[in-house]
């Protein structure tokens, strides 16, 4: 994973809907899917400083996330001597943990990890009744899955972010901040009732 090679992360947000009207604020419209670009480019290698704090532990190192089939991204973070602390192959219905630093390898630590990965690397949010608001120049798209209810907010053709939890209360929330629309500055995952935060700020070696 270190030997690759790691080109600037080039991404673009795009919406896929089929529907052409202007929804008016508050206004439920059916639509198929919402896509979320991010991690998707199978070429590139998406970098990152990250800071993983979780139940008074801090894990400071670079994380690298390559989309490296269809359906699996692998991810690994490692210290700046590149010793690693996490080696992870994430799908949306598979999982394979190859390596992971001892402060994290708890079975709950792990598989929120592993969850987060999931709601990051996620292009696709599907429903056949997926409903769309605005409200102060925000966006947002909000779709349920079987338990999960999530939403995805956009400003000015941007993502700023993506919620999971039920439709009364969110669980976890991605974070989005972009300077051009290109590639996501920073990224903070942040739980609401579990210590686990992650803060991710975009590099290029």
């Amino acid at each position: 994973m270190r030997k690759l090679t790691i080109p600037l992360l080039v991404t673009s947000f795009l919406l896929v809907f089929g529907c052409a009207s202007k929804p008016k604020p508050n206004a439920k419209t059916e639509f198929e899917t919402v896509t979320n670009p991010y991690f998707s480019n199978p070429e590139t290698d998406y970098t990152y400083r990250t800071k993983i704090t979780v139940y008074g532990h801090e894990l400071n190192g670079i994380l690298i996330a390559k989309k490296i089939n269809d359906s699996i991204h692998r991810v690994v973070l490692t210290t700046d001597f590149g010793n690693t602390l996490i080696d992870f192959e994430v799908g949306q219905n598979s999982f394979k943990k190859n390596n992971v630093v001892d402060d994290l390898d708890r079975k709950i630590v792990v598989n929120t990890l592993r969850d987060d990965f999931r709601l990051l690397f996620r292009e696709k949010f599907a429903s056949s009744e997926l409903e769309q608001s605005v409200s102060n120049g925000v966006t947002t798209f909000e779709s349920t899955d079987g338990r999960n209810h999530y939403r995805l907010s956009y400003s000015a053709n941007k993502l700023i972010s993506i919620s999971k939890g039920s439709r009364k209360k969110e669980q976890v929330s991605v974070g989005f901040h972009s300077e051009n629309n290109i590639f996501a500055d920073k990224i903070q995952i942040q739980h609401r009732d579990t210590k686990l935060k992650i803060e991710m700020s975009h590099f290029a070696p």
